[in-house]
């Protein structure tokens, strides 16, 4: 009997211990399907496009794999080092900024960004800043700079040039459209920058329009390039207009500094070499103007007229 009463209790903890495997193995299996989606779903990623290819954490080191774009998310700044094109569908801007706001744009190295279809070849859905020692070349698109909310050009040189044909191609545009909250206007502002923005077939608009809500300009000169004399431009309504008020189809802005010799405004083309003749040139580095021999004039105007502070006569 005791015989018999110890055998029923082995087999019962027999199958205590077959039912506590089988849960145990049931709640593994749960346990590790819940956490392979987890694993999977742990990639981040940002509101930021090359080429149509979103910017992830796994990808922001090198986005296309060819070493020329970066991301930092830590400090919202994509760093540009090396051309793209885009000249077949999908139809996608080279690069597109949908949703981070306060971005930079870091240009590298001189570069160019081609958008052969009718895509805009940047565009920039949120405030986005554009800056570094390299030359920023955008070509093509219907706008080849589209803006939404903000732009600002900050000491670098940015070429833009259109060649689209429809009515709303221009080569820097803003979005001159308002949300039913009054928001939406565009803004513009442009420091210490060298600029060129040029229409090449629409005449409608200026090569710089579309920013009714703010277009600055500072530390710059805004002329019109298709003119063999020196033209001065002023802001219409919306975009960049000449003296008349006609629109502008060849935009340039140049920095300029707060100092003339003989009434001429030293800039960044000129600085090497003021007046032509080797014996004026500037220094925005060192904050020094270098007097290289003797001279003499007829002007009017003061030999050197400074506005700059601390500037070193050399």
């Amino acid at each position: 009997m005791k015989e018999t009463r110890h055998m029923e209790s082995r087999a019962f903890a027999r199958r205590c211990k077959c039912v506590f495997m089988a849960m145990l193995m049931i709640i593994m299996t749960f346990a590790f399907m819940s956490v392979t989606p987890l694993k999977a779903n742990a990639v981040t990623g940002y509101a930021l496009y090359i080429l149509g290819k979103q910017v992830t954490g796994d990808n922001a080191a090198d986005i296309m794999g060819d070493g020329n774009f970066s991301y930092n998310d830590e400090k919202k700044t994509l760093t540009i080092r090396g051309d793209l094109e885009c000249s077949k569908p999908p139809i996608v801007p080279v690069i597109k900024n949908d949703g981070i706001e306060d971005l930079t744009i870091y240009v590298e190295k001189d570069i160019t960004l081609t958008q052969k279809t009718s895509a805009p070849c940047i565009l920039l859905e949120k405030y986005t800043t554009i800056t570094g020692p390299g030359v920023l070349n955008a070509v093509g698109g219907i706008r080849t700079i589209s803006v939404s909310e903000k732009l600002v050009i900050w000491e670098t040189t940015v070429n833009a040039v259109n060649s689209d044909t429809d009515h709303a191609a221009s080569a820097i545009s803003g979005s001159d459209l308002q949300n039913m909250a009054g928001e939406g206007y565009s803004s513009l502002i442009v420091l210490n920058s060298n600029v060129t923005a040029k229409n090449e077939k629409n005449k409608q608009l200026s090569a710089i329009a579309g920013f009714r809500k703010e277009l600055y300009i500072s530390g710059c000169e805004t002329l019109d390039g298709s003119k063999t004399e020196r033209t001065v431009l002023k802001r219409g309504v919306t975009e960049l207009v000449d003296p008349d008020g006609e629109t502008v189809q060849n935009i340039i802005i140049r920095r300029v500094y707060n100092l003339d010799i003989t009434g001429v405004r030293v800039n960044d083309e000129n600085k090497a070499d003021i007046l032509g003749d080797g014996v004026f040139s500037y220094n925005e580095k060192t904050n020094t103007l270098t007097i290289n021999g003797n001279f003499q004039t007829d002007s009017d105007d003061p030999v050197i007229f400074n506005r700059i502070a601390d500037l070193t006569v050399t």
